[in-house]
């Protein structure tokens, strides 16, 4: 598996491919199909292509012009992949972003709501480089200035993808409960009553939002550790690397199941489907499922419980019921 700074030094190269030749079918083909093979890939070329785009608003509005000069040559078309792998890899880059965002963004005291539907899903690219991938039926204010990027998850489920910004706290906060960007991948999903935070690359710590909390309240989570935020505390729980990918396929438009009880996969599908899922009784919830399916297809998922399953199925106006095989 490829890594990040592989990814982002592939990334740099065809933006500097891109910048430097004619535009050509041919290569927007080879873009496309390395954009493809890894939803890593695009938010890398999204990320770079933002902040390659944020440099040349600077320079156009003559603020910063020395420091941009140092990342790139005198003639602004014509950079070579030597400079787009240091804006990559450079950190000076990246608190540069964070200060040019400032200078065009001077205050941001309304935030910027973004959401989704039920079945709906999002990939967000925001003003400092990161991204932001909205599931389904979420909703997520953004509120940047020159000193904290800070992020409400009000609902639903998001997966961030943090741009290193050293001056600026990347903090997300949710059910009472602040998310500190201490790496790039990770995901908050706000259910009632908990949240849970899942780490996928780096660390995040864990804060409670109130004023004065203890020292000791403080807890960090690494790559694989799921966090469960209750309010009595955290509980953290190891997963092992397939179910982390699991619990993010939903990026990809997919459910995965490993002997999970169908009262627990009903009730995911129904959080990205109109049609809804009914157990009728405790025989039929405990009945184990396991596969991939279609996050937004409820009706496949039907038709493989009536075609494998000791079930029967009932068909209603706004859904159906599954109730056990007499």
């Amino acid at each position: 598996m490829s890594s990040a700074s592989h990814i982002e030094e592939q990334a740099a190269q065809w933006l500097a491919l891109q910048d430097r030749d004619p535009p050509s079918a041919d290569l927007q083909a080879r873009v496309d199909q390395w954009l493809a093979a890894d939803p890593r890939h695009e938010v890398a070329y999204l990320r770079l292509r933002a902040a390659w785009r944020q440099l040349d608003r600077v320079a156009a509005l003559g603020s910063y012009a020395n420091a941009r000069q140092s990342f790139t040559p005198q003639q602004p078309r014509s950079r070579s992949f030597k400079v787009a792998a240091a804006m990559a890899a450079s950190i000076a880059v990246a608190s540069l972003l964070g200060v040019t965002w400032w200078v065009a963004h001077p205050s941001s005291a309304t935030p910027v709501r973004y959401s989704t539907q039920v079945g709906g899903y999002q990939r967000q690219l925001l003003a400092d480089g990161s991204t932001v991938e909205l599931n389904t039926g979420t909703a997520i204010d953004v509120q940047f200035d020159g000193r904290v990027r800070r992020l409400h998850l009000l609902y639903g489920e998001a997966r961030f993808h943090v741009a290193k910004d050293t001056g600026r706290p990347f903090l997300v906060e949710a059910d009472q409960r602040q998310v500190r960007a201490l790496a790039t991948d990770f995901t908050v999903h706000l259910e009632p009553g908990q949240a849970e935070v899942l780490v996928a690359e780096g660390r995040v710590g864990v804060d409670p939002v109130q004023n004065g909390a203890s020292p000791g309240s403080s807890i960090i989570l690494s790559a694989g550790q799921l966090g469960q935020l209750r309010p009595q505390g955290v509980n953290v729980v190891d997963l092992p690397p397939t179910e982390v990918g699991a619990r993010l396929a939903w990026d990809r438009g997919l459910l995965v199941f490993a002997k999970a009880r169908l009262a627990t996969v009903a009730a995911e599908l129904n959080r990205y489907n109109t049609l809804q899922i009914r157990i009728a009784d405790p025989t039929a919830a405990a009945l184990e499922v396991g596969g991939t399916f279609s996050a937004t297809n409820a009706t496949a998922f039907i038709h493989v419980l009536e075609a494998g399953f000791p079930v029967t199925v009932t068909r209603n106006a706004d859904g159906v019921t599954v109730a056990s095989r007499k």
